[in-house]
């Protein structure tokens, strides 16, 4: 076995949290960056005049679902609507750790559980604005479930796809045991057709449907790694039109690229998930997180589109990854390159977001970009390094030990 390299008690990453999570909770209070909680609720208002089909058309039919319900325990207050947002997500973020100090790898000293702890308070209270928290406790789930209850390992995936539609992709990498293949996918298929029938008896095939009409549409973010030479050129000066979005010629062959480097990347990512499951022996509980963490992080710096909050993407089966069985160095190593890249994505929204979006040339926008570059830098050497072990530790060899 490994030496433990971090860790600690229970009792302390417990209290970790606590601590953590004020913190988060006072950051919010003080610094408001509840711009997308302002955008749900008046979404939500202009829901009688626009329909289920114009109401939250970016996001699947359960997302709507659950804002309702939520605006409805709010009495017609935004105070309390935000209030019941925050609410749901610290719940989650707590489930998070729980799940993960309760499972088998918490004899690893919980460094799971304390991975967890420190990542999203590295990425922010923005988490708690949001609800990307919501797939990213399924993936938490179907991980820590996958050598106990397959068929729950392949729900919480169809869960979270329910909610953001990135956790489907990671299907093929909780299939490397033969003998729990078939209930993984019946609890997956299963669990998706029934949400799915109840979407479209609610809302509508159309409204089924919509998430992927929208984000094919969607324009370069300026946060993403496609977007950062034109970020840098408009630092320096060169006229980039845009906010939010990008836009121009440079914008557009941009968009070109990536949708090549879009396909690219699901190859890479079939042939991974191909390594784990062409050997007859079952990949460990890491193998298969290190697996799916390449994944995940390969879909983010190949996306068009990069918010701060998709860094808790990474969090979830990046936990997994310091096992028993794990090397206490690799852990340290992924542990900091990921906590460094999380930081300093906290520090880009909110603090600069604004300096981004104006694209005045000057001083703060210089040195928000040299922040912003080097993000994107290290999410990309996090990447290459996640393909290269993940690439590695998947050999039939290893697959073997």
């Amino acid at each position: 076995m490994a030496s433990p390299g971090f860790a600690l008690s229970s009792r302390k990453v417990l209290g970790l949290w606590v601590l953590t999570r004020a913190a988060l909770l006072l950051h919010a209070a003080l610094v408001v960056n509840d711009h997308d909680v302002g955008y749900y609720w008046r979404e939500l208002a202009a829901a009688p005049s626009a329909g289920v089909l114009g109401t939250f058309p970016e996001y699947p039919t359960p997302v709507l679902g659950l804002f309702s319900a939520l605006a409805g325990l709010s009495g017609g207050s935004y105070g309390v609507f935000r209030a019941w947002v925050v609410a749901l997500n610290l719940s989650l973020d707590l489930a998070a750790v729980l799940i993960l100090v309760r499972s088998r790898e918490a004899s690893a000293g919980h460094r799971p559980a304390l991975f967890w702890t420190v990542m999203v308070a590295a990425v922010g209270s923005v988490v708690y604005h949001r609800f990307d928290l919501i797939p990213a406790v399924a993936v938490v789930l179907a991980l820590v479930m996958l050598g106990r209850r397959p068929a729950l390992a392949g729900l919480a995936l169809a869960v979270g796809t329910a909610f953001k539609m990135w956790p489907a992709i990671l299907v093929p990498f909780l299939l490397g045991r033969r003998t729990d293949r078939a209930r993984v996918w019946l609890g997956f298929v299963g669990a998706g057709a029934g949400l799915a029938l109840v979407s479209v008896w609610g809302a509508g095939w159309a409204r089924l449907i919509s998430p992927l009409g929208f984000q094919s549409v969607r324009g370069l973010q300026f946060e993403s790694v496609l977007a950062t030479p034109l970020m840098l050129a408009r630092a320096f000066g060169a006229p980039i039109p845009g906010g939010y979005e990008l836009q121009g010629a440079l914008a557009a062959a941009a968009l070109a690229a990536g949708t090549v480097i879009g396909w690219l990347a699901y190859l890479v990512m079939a042939a991974l998930a191909w390594r784990l499951l062409r050997s007859g022996v079952a990949p460990s509980a890491d193998q298969v997180a290190l697996a799916v963490s390449a994944a995940v992080a390969v879909l983010q710096v190949t996306n068009k589109v990069l918010s701060p909050q998709y860094l808790v993407w990474l969090a979830a089966p990046l936990a997994l990854c310091f096992t028993p069985q794990s090397d206490a160095q690799r852990s340290r190593w992924l542990a900091g390159l990921a906590l460094v890249t999380a930081a300093l994505t906290n520090v880009m929204f909110p603090h600069f977001y604004e300096v981004y979006v104006g694209g005045q040339p000057g001083v703060l926008l210089g040195f928000a970009t040299g922040i912003l570059v080097l993000r994107n830098l290290l999410l990309v050497w996090l990447t290459v390094q996640l393909l290269r072990m993940a690439w590695s530790g998947t050999s039939t060899r290893r697959l073997s030990q």
